[in-house]
């Protein structure tokens, strides 16, 4: 195999042997190296290279300004964001993620050489619209539509609205402006100012290129800045620009994928003695490989590689599953070289920093002690951070001590367990204490150096050893800036719930640089540092439709349309650049293996767009394989078995702390989908809340979201089509009033939520407005609460469970439950499915269980279905209805296999009740232990694999 690099060495090569005036300027350093090693692989005698640089490396090089730290710079602009807002008090923690989108939206304006005046107009004033821009002009014509919208608001007094979103707008302009001086007076800039100072303020100073030639290689998707340096080269210098290409994606319009490079090829021409090889896609022979879920998925993929390592590159669009790849190894792979960015949020660090922050956040001061959750405490016991220190473990066996009286608070100044002096527990210790900021990010820093000096004794690391310990440095690179910015600038942070979200934020942006020598070993990377380099085998991981081309969310204060006129970034420009990467990384290669996952959590997952592009071209060869063989675990763990007779005391207290025993849907579910996780929750009272308060901000909105739901519709016995109108004039109000009475967010986390959740009750009202819809109907209840009495042998059990959303149609009565989360499959074949364990039943269960109890319940002659609605995704009502399969006769008389909604009759409801009844009284019957589940989607999120480590 020919690589595009080796083909660009021999140009050079044959161009000019003599390379000390040559500088070739690429997309990426790691493509430099390569270029490097293909270049000494032609001379035959001692030589100077030519200067091979990436194009950002270059512009450093020349200019007078350097690229700066992210948290640098945010800081520089919260300072001047201060002096221009001078009506809004914001501190630096709150400020923080609005620097960051500013941010982008000037590194995106000034890459693109936007007329950054002309982009920040007043949007609210017509009349000054009108007398800037003529009124033939399509920029006029953008902003007039943006005023028409603004007068149908009424302009509405909402603080966290469209008015606020005007008054931020109406001085952006200022703002960049003077935080551009500022930069340039410290001489520092971000990316896209750097280009652009120096191309508009400093190429015409630099006389000295005019003696350079100039190679450009292997460019896509350039910015106007990027292209200006390309124009200036051409016009001043000798220069030759040399692409990356294939006739396959090139040629055809319709592959975005060629978009960006179709338009650099008439820029900017090759020349023509460049003989490349730019006709190999059609050649290729692919073989695409579902697997199960993403973690078979990076071990099945580890089993395909050979032991020819050094022409194979393993490529992963999705960086977390690194880890996972790295302990999937064979044994043949001798040498692996890492080269991509990590980020530091899904580092063993990272979850240890997160739930030491949720211990904190949990701690209480009450007169002169210290009360810490044992819960939590136990967790952060549990992290495998800590799971070597002997002090600590024997504080575990303490707690899990079956005669210690249960606490859920222990007292700091009184318990036992905290009474040594270990060194470890002294540097946990000092964050039980009420401490300044200051001193709480040194006490942080200490602990991180002492955890890694404790990993350095180890006589031998592991690859994600060796991994982790360079993220837990960089954590402590990044926590040190800190902590010189706080206290070289003397902000202060009093609000330590504050300062622990800061600290996440700043940590979560960082990425660990991992940069393996190219020239020998398996190449493991990322999709983007994969440009240019070509192998002969090569392995695509993680090819679903959620990671590539994924959801390209920009947060960003620009419109969009804005943006489009402009020529910034926009979501579509990101996925023609991954289409890109995608196609050129197959072109040259002998053998694709490209793999993907049917479910991605607990939800189902598509395959790539590229890769239904790739099945359904009759030009290649392409092959699909359906895997679901087992892959054996590389770390094989002891299961865990709760006999019942071995925690008798327990399990008698459990059964007899009442008349009667409750046992609602969510207990239920949880025994049938995993009994040992119901013995953890239910029988040892551990929490399985999500780690930190923090990200449960998903469930805080489904639970706003219903309860808004409620005060929109508790007025109406019966709801005609026309009410719907009504309703929806009145969400904005229910929306405002609830968020600000449940949160205690910034102004800008407040903005987004609410209009989130006005979005989704928009989008409910909207749908149910059109033809197909539930409406009219008679209100049965809304957060209905269902139960209904059994009796098992001498036990009383009190089922009970809370129904979302209960109506009476003229056809039907429909049950209907709202998720705010990701679908599941609301379809099954037999009864007894539901009390399987599958995750994908939950969601199904669920709906049969509120069917039973409200047939139990209630009389009543029409059918009853029930109904999930996914707000998210919601555009036409009963299309989530549970259903089963049944066999229907088509009309040529043969019986099929189709899923029809379930009427849950009567015959439904026995067979129900006697698969229920089975169940229940096998949880209460003490020769069945506690196991396991089966299914390790059940494991995706369940924090008691700390405990249980069966995932």
């Amino acid at each position: 195999m020919t690589t595009f690099l080796s083909e660009v060495a021999h140009y050079i090569y044959k161009y000019n042997t003599q390379f000390a005036n040559v500088v070739v300027l690429m997309p990426n350093r790691r493509s430099c190296l390569y270029l490097e090693k293909e270049l000494c692989n032609l001379l035959n005698h001692t030589s100077w290279l030519p200067q091979i640089i990436s194009l950002n490396d270059w512009v450093n090089q020349h200019s007078s300004l350097q690229t700066a730290d992210e948290l640098l710079l945010i800081s520089h602009l919260f300072k001047v964001f201060k002096n221009n807002y001078t009506n809004k008090t914001i501190t630096f923690d709150e400020f923080y993620f609005t620097g960051q989108i500013l941010l982008n939206d000037f590194n995106d304006l000034d890459a693109e050489l936007v007329d950054a005046e002309k982009l920040f107009t007043n949007l609210a004033d017509i009349k000054e619209i009108s007398e800037r821009f003529p009124f033939d002009d399509d920029f006029f014509n953008i902003l007039k539509g943006y005023v028409q919208l603004l007068e149908k608001q009424n302009k509405s007094k909402d603080e966290y609205g469209l008015d606020e979103y005007l008054k931020l707008w109406q001085g952006f302009y200022t703002l960049y402006e003077q935080f551009k001086k500022e930069l340039i007076l410290s001489k520092i800039a971000y990316d896209g100012l750097l280009t652009r100072y120096f191309v508009e303020n400093e190429w015409s100073k630099l006389n000295h290129f005019k003696d350079n030639i100039f190679f450009v290689v292997g460019f896509n998707a350039v910015n106007k800045a990027e292209k200006k340096i390309f124009e200036l080269l051409n016009h001043q210098t000798e220069v030759q620009f040399l692409w990356d290409y294939d006739e396959y994606y090139i040629k055809n319009e319709q592959f975005h994928a060629g978009e960006y490079l179709r338009n650099l090829l008439k820029s900017f021409p090759p020349p023509k003695d460049f003989v490349g090889s730019f006709d190999n896609f059609r050649k290729q022979q692919i073989k695409i490989h579902a697997l199960p879920n993403e973690v078979v998925q990076a071990k099945y993929a580890c089993q395909c590689l050979s032991s020819n390592e050094a022409t194979t590159g393993l490529i992963l669009a999705d960086e977390s599953l690194l880890p996972v790849v790295l302990a999937s190894l064979p044994e043949n792979v001798t040498k692996v070289n890492v080269t991509m960015g990590f980020s530091v949020k899904y580092s063993t660090t990272y979850s240890f920093i997160r739930q030491l922050f949720r211990l904190i956040q949990q701690i209480r001061f009450v007169h002169d002690d210290i009360w810490i959750s044992r819960v939590t405490w136990m967790e952060l016991l549990y992290h495998p951070f800590l799971a070597e220190y002997k002090e600590l473990r024997h504080q575990l066996d303490s707690l899990l001590n079956k005669n210690s009286n249960y606490q859920a608070y222990l007292s700091f100044k009184n318990s036992s367990i905290f009474q040594s002096n270990s060194a470890i527990e002294q540097l946990l210790y000092a964050f039980f204490k009420n401490i300044d900021h200051l001193t709480f990010i040194r006490q942080l820093l200490e602990l991180l150096q002492f955890l890694e000096q404790k990993w350095l004794q180890k006589e031998k690391l592991s690859i994600n050893e060796e991994l982790e310990i360079q993220a837990l440095r960089k954590v402590y690179n990044s926590l040190g800036k800190f902590y010189e910015l706080l206290q070289q600038n003397e902000i202060e942070i009093n609000d330590k719930r504050l300062l622990l979200r800061l600290i996440q934020q700043i940590i979560q942006r960082q990425k660990i640089d991992l940069f393996g020598e190219p020239l020998e070993g398996l190449q493991i990377m990322g999709l983007m540092e994969s440009r240019l380099i070509d192998f002969e085998k090569v392995l695509v991981l993680s090819l679903n439709e959620s990671v590539i081309p994924g959801e390209k969310f920009m947060p960003t204060f620009i419109l969009h349309s804005l943006r489009l006129f402009f020529g910034m970034t926009t979501p579509e420009r990101r996925e023609a650049i991954d289409a890109y990467h995608f196609y050129r990384l197959l072109q040259r290669s002998k053998e694709s293996l490209l793999f993907y996952s049917q479910f991605i959590g607990n939800d189902e997952a598509d395959k790539s767009p590229y890769v239904r592009q790739l099945l359904f071209n009759t030009n290649i060869s392409v092959e699909e394989f359906f895997i679901h063989d087992a892959i054996a675990k590389s770390d094989i763990v002891e299961p865990i078995i709760v006999n019942k007779k071995d925690i008798e005391e327990e399990w008698h207290t459990f059964l007899n702390s009442n008349d009667y025993i409750q046992l609602s849907q969510a207990a239920l579910a949880t025994y049938i989908q995993c009994p040992l996780k119901y013995y953890f929750e239910r029988i040892k009272h551990l929490s399985d809340a999500q780690l930190f308060p923090d990200d449960n901000l998903d469930k805080k909105m489904g639970d706003i979201f219903h309860e808004a739901l409620r005060k929109l519709f508790e007025s109406y016995d019966f709801i005609e089509i026309k009410d719907l109108d009504q309703i929806q004039q009145k969400i904005p109000l229910v929306v405002d009033e609830l968020v600000l009475k449940n949160f205690d967010l910034t102004w800008m986390q407040v903005l987004l939520m609410k209009e989130q959740l006005k979005n989704w009750l928009y989008k409910f009202i909207d749908v149910e407005k059109g033809e197909n819809s539930h409406f009219p109907a008679k209100i049965l209840g809304f957060e209905k609460d269902l139960n209904f009495n059994v009796q098992l042998s001498e036990k009383k059990i009190l089922l009970f469970g809370r129904a979302d959303f209960i109506i009476e149609r003229d056809d039907a009565l429909y049950i209907i439950d709202f998720k705010t989360g990701g679908e599941k499959d609301v379809r099954f074949n037999h009864i007894e499915d539901l009390f399987n364990q599958n995750a994908k039943m939950v969601y199904a269960f669920q709906l049969a269980f509120y069917g039973y109890l409200y047939s139990m319940d209630k009389n009543f002659e029409k059918p009853l279905y029930l109904e999930n609605i996914y707000i998210k995704k919601y555009d036409s009502p009963f299309k989530k209805v549970l259903s089963k399969l049944e066999l229907i006769q088509d009309v040529k008389g043969k019986k099929k296999p189709v899923f029809m909604p379930l009427n849950f009759n009567k015959n439904i409801v026995t067979e129900f009740e006697k698969y229920m009844i089975n169940k229940i009284n096998e949880l209460f019957n003490e020769n069945y232990p506690f196991i396991q589940t089966t299914d390790i989607q059940n494991c995706e999120y369940c924090n008691f694999n700390l405990i249980c480590r069966k995932n």
